[in-house]
């Protein structure tokens, strides 16, 4: 029976949407909205709606924010299909980009405004509210000046082209001016790309550890004209990039669903993985790079549409799960007819050629099976008990809780999501990029919704107390001055470096999931524990920065009292 206190709560948005598509009237979007509609309208006689404000009776706990923060408003009606954080402004708080898939949404990609973790505010910044299929964006300082730069990718496709002219679209670079207001520096770039580009997840690294932040592009192989060709493009300064793909030995097909940039083999050096495709390539410090033998998926499951493949995986991270020191893989998925879950694979270190072996143990972990896709994952600590969990784009398994180590293989609990965060809609959550947006020291959630008749949730989290440390890089100088691809391992007080005294390590990164960025800092839960050991190796054979005895909160290194 349908709850009369959820029908009040439906009715508004109902109209709202309502008066939306009447402003943009025309018969497409019509007809889009009366099929949504129906759906909607289906949703409500089928389902059982929680009333709002309920939690989960489970040690991670979330509520839904967004109607408090007033969020209707701003992006109800976005399909949203890209999301990322960023500090723009510089106060610490980080703000949000939403891009959309216009075909399915009438309002244009925009940037919402943290005013200090209390609601969030729209911009007003023409070159970046554009109407195209978006798929990916992340903030990064490309330029060396400070402040966080965009770049915001889209699917550039003949079948785009059709739908309407303004999909023609591809990459967008964007310059900060340091208080927020972005200027379009496409054309002088070079990463507006010409011809069919159907773009997926910007990945920003220093691959060359020449100080500067370089992009890998990447191109996937989901539609019948995508070509699935990723590019590498070397940054030369100025917001000015170089294709250096073919003297990378990247070749000319390289396809991907999202994916993760971080150092794992433990040389210092950014590597990478593409899901779709399932391929893992290892920096050889050269300024190339070398594919690992790993076979994640078995053929024909890591093929592309063109070989008649229709069951992708999607999404991935990188974070070291089981505590040992190095980088456990994280997979989503974006099947079409087999079995939805995720994969868990273990790293078990290097072979005599240092390349890593992974071992699959996602049914000894404990992930199940669901009824919908799972495009987006994300390892972080949403407890702060010291042990990192997996988010889940799936609204019927939100998180996996990690309970610890059980004969070296991390047990993992399955978490629903929050009652009030779906009004019970099973729908399709492609972004859901984690930030600690009310700098309350537990991680945030974002869950960008598909469908634009449902208000995406800005999940809070409220989970009970425990300390934490969040360690951030801050460089006088350079381009690079936030330590993106840096490690930070954290250590017992007193055992700085020693195996024994590990507590956690964290890859700092703005590049995982899918379609979707982050904020280039490493979060730790450190239950019981009022100061800890930071040890941070840059990237690229850069320096060792460490602090001792660290109290819980914050930590900005290089600590200079140290």
């Amino acid at each position: 029976m349908i709850k009369f206190s959820f029908i009040i709560r439906v009715l508004p948005k109902i109209r709202n949407m309502m008066v939306k598509f009447s402003i943009h009237a025309n018969l497409y979007r019509f007809t889009a909205f009366l099929a949504l509609f129906i759906s909607f309208v289906s949703n409500i006689y089928s389902q059982q709606y929680p009333e709002p404000g309920s939690t989960l009776d489970s040690p991670i706990r979330f509520s839904n924010v967004a109607p408090a923060m007033d969020l209707s408003d701003q992006i109800l009606g976005v399909a949203i299909h890209g999301a990322a954080w960023g500090d723009i402004n510089g106060d610490n708080y980080p703000d949000l980009f939403l891009g959309v898939f216009a075909n399915h949404s009438t309002l244009p990609n925009l940037i919402l405004l943290n005013e200090k973790g209390k609601r969030f505010r729209k911009l007003d910044n023409p070159d970046v509210e554009i109407r195209s299929r978006n798929s990916g964006a992340s903030f990064a300082d490309f330029d060396g000046d400070g402040d966080d730069d965009l770049v915001v990718v889209h699917v550039n496709d003949l079948e785009g082209v059709r739908h309407a002219p303004e999909m023609a679209r591809s990459n967008f670079l964007y310059r900060n001016d340091g208080e927020g207001n972005f200027t379009d520096v496409t054309p002088a770039s070079n990463l507006g790309f010409a011809g069919e580009w159907t773009g997926r997840n910007p990945f920003v690294l220093d691959y060359d550890g020449d100080g500067m932040l370089d992009l890998l592009m990447q191109d996937d192989a989901v539609w019948p004209e995508s070509i699935g060709h990723s590019r590498l493009m070397r940054n030369r300064g100025d917001l000015v990039f170089e294709d250096v793909t073919l003297d990378a030995s990247l070749g000319t097909h390289l396809n991907g669903l999202g994916g993760a940039v971080a150092d794992i083999n433990g040389d210092s050096w950014p590597d990478f993985f593409f899901a779709q495709s399932c391929t893992m390539y290892i920096n050889a410090k050269d300024g190339t790079f070398i594919k690992a033998r790993n076979e994640f998926i078995p053929p024909p499951y890591n093929g592309s549409t063109a070989d008649g493949n229709y069951e992708w995986t999607c999404g991935a991270d990188l974070g070291d799960l089981d505590n040992d020191g190095d980088l456990d893989l994280v997979m989503g998925e974006h099947f079409r007819d087999l079995p939805h879950h995720i994969f868990v694979f273990l790293n078990e270190g290097n072979d005599g050629d240092g390349m890593p072996v992974f071992r699959n143990v996602s049914e000894a972990a404990g992930i199940h099976t669901t009824n919908k896709r799972q495009p987006y994952v994300e390892i972080q600590d949403y407890d702060n008990d010291g042990r990192p969990d997996i988010l889940v784009g799936n609204p019927e398994i939100f998180i996996y809780r990690n309970t610890g180590i059980a004969e070296g293989i991390p047990k993992l609990e399955p978490v629903s999501i929050p009652e009030d965060a779906s009004a019970g809609f099973l729908g399709y959550w492609v972004s859901a990029p984690s930030a600690d947006f009310d700098l309350d020291g537990k991680m945030d959630v974002f869950y960008g919704s598909y469908d634009s008749l449902v208000l995406s949730p800005m999940l809070k989290n409220i989970s009970r107390d425990n300390n934490y440390l969040k360690v951030k890089i801050s460089l006088p100088e350079g381009g690079n001055r936030k330590g993106i691809g840096a490690t930070v391992r954290i250590y017992e007080k007193g055992m700085s470096g020693k195996p024994d005294g590990l507590l956690g390590m964290q890859y700092i990164t703005v590049s995982r999931g899918y379609s979707s960025g982050g904020i280039p800092e490493a979060h730790f839960g450190i239950p019981g524990k009022d100061s800890v050991d930071v040890v941070v190796h840059m990237p690229c054979d850069g320096p060792v920065f460490k602090a001792i005895s660290v109290k819980n909160s914050t930590c900005i290194m290089p600590d200079k009292g140290k």
